[in-house]
């Protein structure tokens, strides 16, 4: 599978900012957008754990899984993509929360491919039908990068899952307003 440098411009959205950064063994991305869709919309969706591989274009499986401690839910995930001749597979099991409009996600490092990771998704309502999506990752990845190319490929492929994500978003809650 080929991933394409280029995203195509999202159609309710605005981008205020995406910003990514290497920090001491890992990745941060930290995304601020406005969305068009109203904010009960958008957290319905994304606490919809089945669709997240539909919201996510490189998520290809999603689906529970017992064992995390309520009130969170234990969410298995795999995506894939590749960048040039660089292609992998990766497993994340996250333990997801909610807490008023702020979902977390909280890697499980034994049953993924992460050492580490924390992505959490803030929901703010500047009027009725807006939510600005204000999304902050944080990963430490366990597993081999090509030496001097690797962290670039890891970095762009963080910059295009959170863009992905907020493209899938727009279009799947465009679907079920």
């Amino acid at each position: 599978m080929l991933l394409l440098l280029w995203l195509p411009p999202l159609q309710g959205a605005q981008i205020e900012s995406l910003e990514l950064e290497e920090t001491a063994g890992g990745y941060r991305v930290e995304l601020v957008a406005l969305l068009e869709r109203p904010r009960e919309l958008v957290m319905r969706l994304i606490t919809d754990y089945r669709l997240l591989s539909r919201i996510n274009p490189y998520v290809v499986e999603s689906r529970t899984l017992p064992g995390a401690r309520p009130p969170a839910q234990r969410v298995a995930l795999v995506s894939e993509g590749c960048l040039l001749f660089f292609c992998r597979r990766v497993r994340h099991v996250q333990d997801f929360t909610r807490r008023g409009w702020v979902l977390d996600a909280l890697m499980v490092p034994a049953q993924s491919d992460f050492r580490s990771g924390l992505l959490r998704w803030t929901l703010q309502a500047p009027d009725p039908r807006h939510t600005r999506i204000r999304m902050v990752a944080q990963v430490e990845p366990d597993f081999w990068l090509p030496p001097l190319i690797g962290p670039a490929i890891l970095r762009h492929a963080l910059r295009r899952m959170a863009l992905g994500s907020l493209e899938g978003l727009e279009r799947i809650s465009g679907a079920v307003r």
